[in-house]
């Protein structure tokens, strides 16, 4: 329901350029197939990424052939980009290429991040062996935590 909630607030903006859009729900593993295959004008989606380091973020969706690259963009410059940060090993250099590849991406890339989730995590005393990890996707087994009475 989300996802078509967002479609419908991108279709009724878009109509405010004079570009007419349709919205055409679709069942998840559908919509996957669709993904997959390149197989639409528009889509909306939401995805989860392990990290946040450029390595994990434009390896999975902006790079020629990443796999989560679903509108198949391709930019031979943000490739170029991508390897050459990916093994600098000065990290200021590495931040001078992250930064040239994310506004040579900005410049093409057919894509418009509407939002990007964080998580909020409280933390309670009694609590213990709970480690806090850099995205909402790790560290969520709870295997080590208890609870101190």
């Amino acid at each position: 329901k989300a996802m078509v909630d967002i479609a419908i607030y991108m279709k009724n903006e878009l109509a405010k350029l004079g570009i007419e859009a349709a919205v055409e729900p679709v069942e998840a593993g559908a919509h996957k197939v669709l993904l997959l295959k390149g197989d639409f004008e528009a889509t909306a989606f939401r995805d989860g990424s392990p990290g946040w380091d450029p390595d994990v973020i434009f390896g999975e969706y902006f790079v020629t052939g990443a796999g989560k690259n679903y509108g198949q963009w391709s930019d031979p410059k943000v490739d170029e980009l991508f390897t050459r940060q990916s093994q600098s090993l000065d990290p200021a250099e590495r931040r001078k290429l992250v930064s040239e590849m994310e506004k040579q991406a900005l410049e093409g890339v057919p894509r418009v991040v509407l939002f990007w989730w964080s998580a909020f995590v409280v933390h309670w005393p009694q609590v213990r062996g709970y480690v806090m990890a850099g995205t909402v996707q790790h560290n969520q087994k709870f295997q080590d935590v208890w609870l101190a009475q």
